[in-house]
């Protein structure tokens, strides 16, 4: 499991990352498994996306604070 900060703008914390992922409940992180997923809507729509990799179409999860 790797854990991400809400200050990384990966998509891992992106709101277009098709990704399973649990939001801490202090709202400042996120954990995933998956190490990659499909991109929707994003700068890479349809693509396969790691969850470390960046683009310039990064819009941060809303649940995340």
């Amino acid at each position: 499991m790797m854990t991400y900060s809400n200050t990384r703008k990966v998509c891992a914390t992106c709101s277009y990352w098709g990704g399973n992922r649990t939001v801490s409940s202090s709202r400042d992180r996120v954990e995933t498994n998956d190490s990659s997923a499909r991109c929707i809507g994003g700068g890479r729509n349809n693509c396969n996306c790691f969850r470390e990799s960046t683009c310039p179409k990064y819009d941060k999860l809303k649940q995340l604070r």
